[in-house]
């Protein structure tokens, strides 16, 4: 049986330092309610008899896996913590995760099967589980569909503190398997990954395309100019851009299509599902827009960015493998200036022209 500590939900469990808040969350005061969390988790997880199979490590014995990643369902989240299973291409590897997100695996090189929440049909005997972490709803579809089985997990009690979610997942997956990659070569190959390539798409996205990102869920990163940046890329580079997003978006695509009235401009925001937006990501040069989910299935399928940050730090979104052209304001994404944003995609641009030219 595994020591366990309060400590474990604030201290990173393998000995590489990666960008982190867990300094300014253990000096917190208030923590008597994160403390009960950990509390809850770990009576969860002794009442329910699940302490006896947890284990340390993966090993050449565990060739049947089942991935649960449901604790953190938005689409940024989850591509950053299952990014490491490029490291389980040996392994038969089978998926369960949130229904929303069940489409952007279905070609998975590395997932066989992807079950949902909403749709589970698990008759596979597994010789080991990974949990994303020890979160009562992670715990209880363990207990439900595999009560006996061995599980490891990336996070475990981990929670609370800001971190590099794809750096985590990386250094915590090699711990697991206990591979001898150095730090320098982690943090060279560390990045999400979306396979895309077998799904049909009702959208043809012209050559030399540029993909930005309208709307947002959070008011300070949701960019309220890009009529005017649109605007300069079209009256200086002859490339089509498509508009792409959710709901939230809608609206300023629409008044931005009006305003522009330009044929190179195309608007599918509201328009399509995450994995058709995708399909459109994948088709273009280059993708612009604020921290979130886009952002990451940008990364995930290996495009160069000019992401626009706020409030949070880029070191905790992105590694040394994205090709990325980044502006940060402490406090508003709308404080990043349009003229900023201009020369970012000029020197993108000139970086697509070059992998172009070789």
């Amino acid at each position: 049986m595994q020591k366990v500590s309060y400590s474990q939900t604030y201290e990173l469990p393998f000995l590489e330092d990666i960008p982190n808040s867990c300094f300014e969350f253990k000096k917190e005061k208030n923590s008597l309610k994160k403390f009960i969390k950990f509390l809850k988790r770990y009576a969860y997880i002794f009442f329910n008899g699940q302490l006896k199979y947890e284990k340390k490590a993966i090993t050449d014995g565990h060739k049947n896996i089942l991935w649960i990643n449901v604790s953190a369902p938005s689409i940024g989240d989850s591509l950053m913590d299952l990014s490491s299973r490029t490291f389980l291409s040996n392994k038969k590897v089978d998926l369960l995760t949130d229904e929303k997100n069940e489409l952007i695996y279905a070609n998975d090189k590395i997932f066989e099967n992807v079950y949902t929440t909403s749709n589970l049909n698990i008759h596979k005997n597994y010789d080991l589980v990974i949990l994303d972490s020890y979160s009562s709803r992670t715990m209880s579809l363990k207990k439900k569909y595999a009560k006996k089985i061995p599980y490891v997990s990336i996070y475990g009690y981990f929670n609370g503190p800001e971190v590099n979610r794809i750096l985590f997942s990386f250094f915590k997956m090699k711990m697991l398997l206990g591979l001898s990659f150095d730090s320098e070569k982690i943090n060279k190959i560390a990045g999400p990954v979306i396979y895309i390539k077998n799904h049909k798409s009702h959208t043809k996205v012209e050559s030399n395309a540029v993909s930005i990102c309208i709307g947002g869920e959070w008011e300070y990163r949701t960019y309220k100019k890009w009529n005017k940046i649109i605007k300069k890329i079209i009256d200086s580079y002859d490339v089509p851009i498509y508009m792409v997003g959710s709901n939230n978006g809608m609206d300023l695509a629409v008044q931005i299509e009006s305003e522009l009235k330009c044929p190179r401009l195309h608007n599918h925001v509201g328009k399509e599902t995450l994995i058709e937006t995708a399909n459109i990501i994948e088709k273009t040069s280059i993708f612009i827009g604020c921290d979130g989910g886009l952002l990451h299935v940008a990364n995930g399928l290996g495009k160069i960015v000019l992401p626009l940050f706020a409030r949070v730090d880029p070191s905790l979104r992105l590694t040394n493998k994205m090709q990325s052209f980044t502006l940060f304001d402490n406090q508003d994404v709308n404080n990043i200036l349009v003229e900023d944003v201009v020369k970012n995609f000029e020197r993108a641009f000139k970086l697509y022209q070059n992998h172009l030219q070789s």
